[in-house]
């Protein structure tokens, strides 16, 4: 079968800094190989990745404004040029299964986040309204509470801006790498303002980076494994490095301490990545999504931003080794969380019962 992207018209408006027909064909061209027809596409509209590959994959299907005018469709190769000829007289042909804008919801595994079947108009919307409601569907749903809470609008600012350079996120993911050995080495040597101002930066950045590939069609596999390769070694390098800088202004009898706390700081991350590892490979989806329990728990686990609040909070009332006594309670305790809710996942599903995604289950049942 023969995939080809088609757009009609022409479009004088940007999103992120870019020609919409433009962007969706770069969509498009990254999910070829799994579409099922052509794109038709009006010249004016934009969708996220998660939105076109559930369109690719449902053949002769057409979405629709609310006057009944074709935004986006995917036609076999029968019905390409018919559907090209009605959507010049704003009308559908016969055959295709034609779905209302924003009617229907999806689970995106991939961010962990509900979200609609929407196509944004941007003759309709303007693109900045565009620009936001774009970037919140591509926001990752479950996630810890500073991501969730604290980063959305400096990161949306800042997306626009890089987008509107043309910085590649490789370049912003590179940088956040340059800033997490910079926060190591300022940790280890006790210098804690510019090692916890360079981790918060490169936090931050790595926020940033994810959704500015989304939002421009710049993904790649080389940024998701930088990505993902960063997001598992720093952790372990922050903390022994937290913990030498606080042991090399104390006792002897401190460094003792801090080696043991950073073992077991050390302990309850890796039991608490095989938990989750463990969990995924057993029942097919993150841990998190398991009950609302998990998604809550999610945002306020361990794990790096939450542990860097708690070390933030210790510098700034002085009390740096109390706040690593601290973290390092926390992340023992939500580790035994972690594993207890494995546990009771496998016993429950060793009586019969299901384990199933509690988002997916609510889109299944809307």
């Amino acid at each position: 079968m023969t995939q080809s992207f088609i757009s009609i018209g022409q479009s004088q408006h940007r999103i992120f800094s870019q020609v919409p027909e433009d962007l969706l064909q770069r969509q498009f061209q990254k999910q070829v190989k799994q579409a099922t027809g052509s794109l038709v596409v009006r010249a004016d509209v934009v969708v996220t990745d998660a939105v076109l590959s559930f369109l690719c994959t449902s053949t002769n299907t057409a979405i629709v404004n609310k006057k009944g005018e074709l935004l986006i469709a995917n036609a076999d190769p029968q019905n390409v040029e018919a559907l090209k000829t009605a959507a010049a007289n704003n009308e559908i042909p016969p055959g295709f299964m034609v779905m209302r804008n924003g009617e229907r919801e999806l689970y995106v595994r991939r961010i962990r986040r509900q979200t609609r079947v929407e196509v944004f108009d941007l003759r309709e919307i303007g693109h900045a309204q565009a620009e936001n409601r774009m970037f919140g569907d591509v926001y990752k749903g479950v996630t810890d509470i500073v991501t969730a809470k604290v980063w959305p609008k400096p990161a949306l600012f800042l997306v626009r801006i890089l987008a509107g350079m043309n910085i590649s996120p490789n370049v912003v993911t590179l940088t956040g790498l340059v800033l997490m050995f910079a926060a190591s080495y300022w940790f280890y040597s006790a210098q804690w303002l510019p090692g916890l101002l360079a981790a918060w930066v490169m936090t931050f950045l790595d926020t940033v980076d994810g959704k500015l590939a989304r939002v421009t069609a710049q993904s790649s596999m080389l940024g998701n494994l930088l990505d993902h390769v960063t997001d598992y070694i720093h952790p372990p390098i922050w903390w022994i490095s937290v913990a030498l800088g606080i042991a090399a202004t104390t006792s002897s009898q401190g460094l003792y301490d801090m080696w043991t706390m950073a073992i077991i700081a050390l302990a309850s991350y890796v039991f608490g990545r095989f938990a989750e590892l463990w969990f995924r490979k057993y029942f097919g989806f993150n841990q998190y999504m398991w009950k609302p329990f998990d998604s809550a728990f999610r945002s306020i686990i361990a794990r790096r931003n939450v542990n860097l609040v708690i070390l933030t909070i210790g510098w700034l009332i002085g009390m740096m080794y109390g706040s690593y006594v601290v973290f390092c309670a926390w992340g023992v305790l939500s580790t035994l969380i972690q594993i207890i809710r494995c546990l009771q996942a496998y016993a429950q599903s060793k009586q019969g019962s299901t384990i199933t995604n509690w988002m997916e289950q609510e889109v299944a049942r809307s």
